[in-house]
C-alpha cells in the first residue's frame, strides 16, 4: 500500500530524517515549523522507524525502534510525533513491554473502517490490572464522564489504539488519556499537562501520539544469585540453567520481580581453580558448560555407566561447596557420551542445524579454541604453534581433522542455548526476569583475541585502583580494549555482544561501567593495581608539573624511594632486612638503595617468588619487596615517554612524607587535579562518543555497576542515557556522608545491601563493628550498644529499608533474605561470603546451604508488588 509519512521533530541545522519501512531506507523532506514528509510502497501490517541522522553522521534513534502500520490496500498517512529519549524510555525496555506491563491479548493494528481515522498512544507502564482510554469534552468522547469513556485496545509494546469517525464535530474537541482501572472503571491516572484538541481528522489516516507523565512511580525488587550458587535436590554439584527455574517458583512466591544472576560465558582456559572466576570469559558467546542441566538432554543406553554417573553427582550435591573441577569433568564427560549416542539423529534435527548455521561465525573459531586448548593444556594460544595465529582456513582444517569434536562442542551449546531460553520463558510465565551480568573485560586468552587482537591491548593489563577492597588495587589479567580499532566498524563486536544478551536476558549489569569512561591499566611490567594509570588519559608533560611550582626530579620521582626508615617499617625482622639488602639491592650512597637490575620491575619479583608454594618467611619478603616498588611519586606513560601521571595515592608513600613542605604541597595538588578535576569532560566525551554506538538498538534495561573512584561526568552521561546506577547503602556516594539513604537514592538505580564483592550483611555486622554501632543509633535509631549479631530482627529492619526506598529496583543478595529468617539462615556466615576481592587468587564456589525446593515464602518481608 501507498504510505504518506508525517512527522514532527525539531531539528538542529544540519541534521536530517529518514524513515526505514521494512528495511529500506527513505529520506524524508522538511516542510515547516519541525514538520517532515515523504512517501513510500509499504507492505500491509509492516513495520517502520524514524533516525535522526545528527551533523557529524551518528544516528540518534527512538528509544523504541520499531512502529507499526495498520492493515490494508487503501493508501494511508501516518502522523507521528518523534520521541526523543526521555524518562519513557526506561519503561520501554523489555522487562515492561514483555512481562510486567504485557497485557494479557494483544492485537496487530487493524485495518482501517470507511470515514474513520485511527489514534494510536504510547503509553509505558500500564499494569496488567488496568488499560488506557481516551475522554473528552465531546459526546462521543464521553463528556468528561468517566463512566462513558473510550477504551483503547493494546497492540504490542506500549501502544493502544482506537479507531475514531471523521466526524467534523470532532475537530478541535479536547481530550487526554487516562488509565484506569479495568476492574472498577476508576481512572488511575490522567495524563498531565493542558487538554489535548484532537485535529481535523481524515479518513484513512493515523494520529500517534506519547502519554505524558511528569513522573512515575514504578518499583520492583529482585534477588541476586550466582546461577552456579543453586542448590537443587537433584543437580549435579553446582546450578544449572534449568535450575533457575525452580529460583524464579521461590522469587514469584515473595513478589520479587527480578533474578540476576553473574557472568555465564564459558571461563575454562587453565584447567584450575582459577577457572571458577566468573569475570574471565574465554568467548563472549559461548555458554559455560558447568551450566547444562544433564537430565534435560536424556539418559545414557548403557545403564551401569549411567548408574556411576548419578552416584558421582551425588556424591558432588552433598558438598557443601562447588567443586569446580570436578563438576565440569563428570558433565564434559557425560555430555561426550550422549553427544555419541544422539550424534546420528542430531545431525538431521532441523533446530539443531539451525542453531549451527546462525552462529557458526562464533561457533567454529570457539570449537577450534576448545580442541586445541584441550590438546595443549591451556588457552594461551601464543603457545600453540603453528595456530598461534588464528585463521579460518586453518580452523576449516581442524573441523575436517576434527568433526566429531567440533560437532559436540555444538551439541553442548545448542542445549545450553536451548536451557537458558526455557528458563528464560519460564520466568516471563510468572512475571519474572532475568538480569544478567556483561563483564568489562574478556581474557587475554580468549577465542576473541585469538580471533581479532586489533581489538584488544594485549600488553596491558586492566584492573581498579585502590578502593575499600583493596590499598593494592586490583589486576584482572584482564587486556584493555583498542577503541580506535573498535569504533572503525561501529563497534560492531560490542554490538554483537549485546544481541547475544538480549537471547537470554531481559536487563543485564554493566560490570565497571566507569571502563566506557576510562579503565585502569596497568603495565605487564607491574602486578599490583597500585603502579596503573587511566587510559585514555591526558599525562601531563615536565612542564606542566613545573608549572605546578614543582622541580622535577626524574630520579627522585619515577624510581622508587627506598631508605632505611620504609625498610625497618617493611621487614622488621633484621636478618630478612638484611637479606633483601644483600640480595635484591643496592646502595646508593646518599642512604637510599636502588633495585638490581634482575629485580628492578614488580614482575620480575613476582616471577622469581610466584611460581612456588611460599613459605611465610618467603611470603613477607616478597610482599615487602612488591611494595617497595610502588615506592614512586609518578609513573611514566609507557606509550609517551616524557609523559607522567602522579602515582594514585601518592600521599601514602614514605616518598612523599620525605618530601619538603612545599614539595607536599605541590604533589597534593598535582595529584588532586589529575584525578578530580582535569580529565571531567574528557572522560565525558569517551563515553559518549561510545555508549550510545553500543547501545544502539538495544531493549535490554541497563544498569551500571558505577561503584569506586567515580568522576563528577559519570552521573551526568549515566542520566542522559537512562542507565540505572547501583546504591549500596554502606557504600555512599557522597563523600560527607557515612551512609546511604535508601528513601533519597536516585529514582534510576538499583539499590541493594551489598555486592557479589561484599561480606554478606551478617558478615558485615561482625567484622565492623565501629561502622555497625554507628548505622545502628544513627540510621536505624536505636540506642544503646549494637547487638553483637545481625538478628533476623535486625536484617528484617534493614531489608525493609531497601524494598520501600526511593530505588526502582532494590535487588538483594540471597543471603540477606535468608538472614530475616531464623530457621532459614546459614549457621556459618563465612561460608556465605562469594568473593573476596583482595585476593586475586580466590575460588568462587560459594553454593545455597539449603535445596531451593526447601525454602519457604519469608516472613515479615514486603517487596513492592510489580
Amino acid at each position: 500500500m501507498d504510505v504518506i509519512f508525517n512527522i514532527v521533530c525539531h531539528t538542529r541545522f544540519g541534521q536530517n530524517l529518514k524513515v526505514e519501512v521494512d528495511g529500506k531506507e527513505h529520506p524524508m523532506a522538511y516542510v515547516d515549523n519541525g514538520r517532515w514528509s515523504c512517501a513510500a510502497g509499504c507492505a500491509s501490517g509492516g513495520t517502520y522507524r524514524y533516525v535522526l541522522t545528527d551533523v557529524d553522521g551518528s544516528e540518534i534513534e527512538e528509544p523504541w525502534p520499531e512502529r507499526y502500520l495498520p492493515k490494508g490496500k487503501r493508501p494511508v498517512t501516518m502522523n507521528d510525533e518523534f520521541r526523543y529519549r526521555d524518562m519513557s524510555s526506561v519503561f520501554m525496555t523489555t522487562p515492561f513491554t514483555d512481562v510486567f506491563c504485557k497485557p494479557r491479548a494483544v492485537k496487530e493494528l487493524p485495518r482501517i473502517h470507511k470515514e474513520h481515522s485511527l489514534i494510536v498512544a504510547n503509553v509505558p507502564v500500564v499494569r496488567r490490572s488496568q488499560g488506557v482510554a481516551i475522554m473528552g469534552e465531546a459526546p462521543l468522547l464521553g463528556g468528561w464522564d468517566a463512566t462513558r469513556m473510550l477504551p483503547l485496545i493494546p497492540s504490542g509494546g506500549a501502544d493502544w489504539y482506537i479507531q475514531l469517525p471523521t466526524d467534523q464535530y470532532l475537530t478541535h474537541s479536547e481530550y487526554k488519556f487516562v488509565i484506569y482501572d479495568k476492574e472498577t472503571g476508576t481512572i488511575a491516572e490522567w495524563e498531565s499537562g493542558e487538554n489535548r484538541r484532537l485535529p481535523l481528522l481524515t479518513a484513512d489516516n493515523v494520529y500517534s501520539y506519547s502519554f505524558r507523565r511528569e513522573r512515575y512511580d514504578w518499583h520492583g525488587a529482585g534477588v541476586a544469585i550466582p546461577v552456579f550458587s543453586i542448590r537443587t535436590r537433584n543437580d549435579w554439584g553446582a546450578g544449572d540453567f534449568l535450575s533457575i527455574k525452580k529460583m524464579v517458583d521461590w522469587a514469584a512466591a515473595n513478589g520479587l520481580a527480578v533474578i540476576q544472576i553473574l557472568p555465564v560465558n564459558d571461563t575454562v582456559s587453565t584447567f584450575t581453580e582459577a577457572d571458577s572466576y566468573p569475570y574471565r570469559a574465554n568467548s563472549i558467546y559461548a555458554l559455560h558448560p558447568m551450566y547444562l542441566n544433564m537430565d534435560a538432554i536424556g539418559t545414557l543406553h548403557d545403564r551401569a555407566a549411567e548408574r556411576r554417573f548419578r552416584r558421582r553427582a551425588a556424591v558432588l550435591n552433598a558438598l557443601p561447596t562447588v567443586d569446580y573441577l570436578a563438576v565440569n569433568e563428570l558433565k564434559s564427560e557425560y555430555a561426550s557420551l550422549m553427544y555419541v549416542q544422539r550424534r546420528n539423529a542430531l545431525l538431521q534435527d532441523r533446530e539443531f542445524v539451525t542453531f549451527v548455521k546462525e552462529n557458526l561465525y562464533w561457533l567454529k573459531p570457539y570449537a577450534a579454541f576448545c580442541l586445541l586448548r584441550d590438546r595443549h593444556g591451556s588457552g594461551r594460544y601464543s603457545e600453540w604453534g603453528e595456530y598461534a595465529v588464528y585463521s579460518e582456513e586453518k580452523a576449516d582444517a581442524l573441523f575436517r581433522d576434527n568433526e566429531d569434536h567440533f560437532n559436540c562442542c555444538y551439541y553442548v551449546q545448542y542445549n545450553l542455548h536451548q536451557q537458558l531460553r526455557e528458563a528464560r520463558e519460564y520466568a516471563h510465565s510468572k512475571g519474572v526476569v532475568l538480569k544478567g551480568d556483561l563483564p568489562i573485560g574478556v581474557s587475554a586468552d580468549s577465542v576473541d583475541a585469538w580471533m581479532e587482537p586489533h581489538l584488544f591491548n594485549l600488553g596491558c593489563q586492566a584492573g581498579a585502583p585502590p578502593d575499600d577492597f583493596s590499598e593494592r588495587g586490583q589486576n584482572w589479567s584482564l587486556p584493555t580494549y583498542n577503541w580506535e580499532e573498535m569504533a572503525k566498524d561501529g563497534y560492531r563486536w560490542w554490538q554483537r555482544r549485546f544481541r547475544n544478551m538480549a537471547n537470554y536476558f531481559d536487563a543485564f549489569r554493566i560490570d565497571h561501567i566507569l571502563g566506557f569512561f576510562r579503565i585502569w591499566e596497568i603495565p605487564q611490567s607491574a602486578v599490583w593495581g597500585l603502579l596503573g594509570h587511566f587510559n585514555p588519559a591526558l599525562p601531563m608533560t615536565v612542564q606542566e608539573i613545573e608549572a605546578y611550582g614543582l622541580r622535577f626530579d626524574r630520579e627522585r620521582f619515577v624510581k622508587p624511594y627506598i631508605d632505611d626508615e620504609l625498610l625497618s617499617r617493611l621487614l622488621p625482622d633484621e636478618e630478612l632486612r638484611g637479606e633483601a639488602k644483600a640480595a635484591y639491592l643496592e646502595c646508593r650512597g646518599d642512604g637510599t638503595y636502588s633495585f638490581k637490575e634482575m629485580y628492578d620491575t614488580q614482575r620480575k619479583v613476582h616471577d622469581t617468588f610466584g611460581r612456588k608454594d611460599l613459605t611465610e618467611r618467603e611470603r613477607v619478603l616478597y610482599d615487602a619487596l612488591m611494595a617497595m616498588h610502588t615506592e614512586v611519586l609518578f609513573i611514566e606513560d609507557d606509550k609517551r615517554p616524557g609523559y607522567y601521571s602522579p602515582r594514585i595515592t601518592v600521599m601514602k608513600t614514605r616518598g612523599f612524607e620525605c618530601l619538603d613542605g612545599h614539595q607536599k604541597w605541590c604533589v597534593t595538588r598535582i595529584h588532586d587535579e589529575f584525578y578530580y578535576h582535569r580529565h571531567n569532560d574528557f572522560w565525558r566525551d569517551e563515553a559518549m562518543r561510545k555508549l550510545p554506538a553500543l547501545l544502539k538498538g538495544n531493549r535490554m534495561l541497563v544498569c551500571g555497576e558505577d561503584l569506586g573512584m567515580v568522576p563528577p561526568c559519570v552521573p551526568e552521561v549515566m542520566h542522559r542515557l537512562y542507565i540505572l546506577s547501583l546504591e549500596i547503602e554502606r557504600m555512599p556516594k557522597d563523600i560527607h556522608t557515612r551512609f546511604a539513604t535508601p528513601d533519597k537514592t536516585p529514582y534510576l538505580s538499583v539499590s541493594s545491601t551489598g555486592t557479589h564483592d561484599t561480606q554478606t550483611l551478617r558478615g558485615w555486622w561482625r567484622d565492623e563493628r565501629a561502622q555497625v554501632q554507628e548505622y545502628y543509633n544513627t540510621v536505624l535509631g536505636h540506642d544503646g550498644d549494637a547487638p553483637v549479631e545481625c538478628t533476623p530482627e535486625i536484617a528484617r529492619e534493614i531489608v525493609g529499608r531497601q524494598l520501600h526506598g526511593n530505588s526502582m529496583l532494590a535487588i538483594l543478595p540471597w543471603q540477606d533474605y535468608m538472614a530475616c529468617d531464623a530457621q532459614l539462615r546459614c549457621k556459618d556466615i563465612d561460608r556465605e561470603r562469594i568473593n573476596v576481592p583482595e585476593n586475586p587468587n580466590h575460588y568462587w564456589r560459594y553454593r545455597m546451604h539449603l535445596p531451593v525446593e526447601d525454602l519457604r515464602k519469608l516472613s515479615g518481608i514486603e517487596s513492592r508488588a510489580v
